[in-house]
């Protein structure tokens, strides 16, 4: 192979590797964060944090994998949260005009109290489909209404709202998890807990038209460079077009080192 070519192909591969290194800059792969007595923030809305002045509060976000625990073992007054969030920049690329989706989502906890006197903490759940504070959202502000307080472990499905996504339209998704007690308490001495660490957050996704019919070649991006880790019911994922735009460097490299300059062999 002439010298000029041999060097071409080595800067060509030199831009294929890169690739995935520039993107890795922008999201380091599934985000895991294991977090009591503070907060870690990985990002715009994705983070673990927890309060622990009484008890014990742990908070843990693997991916789409968001968990939450707090224990509670109250005299006076007392306040124990975790919370746990993860978020990403969503744009849908084709085909053209929207989509309408729905996420199912299956929340796994256990409850427990050693007796009745002894309050129980509050787990609650939302999805942030479009930014902008939050105004169009799914809020379950108390996920384990109706779970026996027995410390068995128990999974419920939770179902989205259908909201419409346009082609070609950054929208921010958030998911948070947020388990917590506050009050005060009096009476006999008692611990319960809320243990949702084992928590599976999204599980089934649905993307249809405006009479419910799926849709097929839909193709989406991230601002993470990432697919999202749940499948968006068979949805293409590629890099964000801003990386695409590398994709032609080692064919044009290619090109250039083909063309032989006089006097050389």
């Amino acid at each position: 192979m002439p010298r000029n070519l041999r060097q071409g192909a080595w800067l060509a591969a030199c831009v294929l590797v890169l690739i995935p290194v520039i993107s890795s800059t922008m999201y380091a792969g599934p985000i895991t964060a294991y977090r009591c007595g503070g907060s870690i923030f990985m990002g715009p809305q994705t983070y673990a944090m927890c309060t622990d002045a009484d008890g014990t509060a742990i908070a843990t976000v693997t991916g789409n994998h968001l968990g939450t625990r707090v224990d509670l073992n109250p005299s006076g007054a007392y306040f124990n949260a975790a919370g746990a969030s993860y978020a990403e920049t969503v744009m849908f690329l084709a085909p053209p005009g929207g989509y309408y989706i729905n996420l199912t989502f299956e929340i796994t906890g256990t409850l427990y109290r050693s007796n009745p006197s002894v309050p129980v903490p509050t787990v609650a759940f939302s999805w942030c489909p479009k930014g902008n504070g939050c105004v169009e959202s799914d809020n379950w502000n108390s996920v384990t209404e109706g779970w026996a307080i027995s410390g068995v472990q128990e999974t419920h499905t939770l179902l989205s709202s259908v909201h419409f996504f346009q082609t070609g339209v950054s929208y921010d998704w958030t998911f948070t998890l947020f388990n917590f007690s506050n009050g005060s308490y009096a009476g006999p001495a008692g611990t319960s807990y809320a243990n949702f660490l084992g928590s599976a957050i999204i599980t089934d996704a649905e993307v249809t038209d405006q009479f419910g019919n799926p849709i097929q070649g839909v193709v989406y991006s991230t601002s993470s460079g990432f697919p999202l880790p749940f499948d968006l019911d068979g949805a293409l994922f590629v890099p964000e077009p801003s990386t695409l735009l590398l994709l032609p460097a080692g064919a044009l490299l290619l090109l250039a080192a083909g063309k032989r300059r006089p006097g050389r062999g």
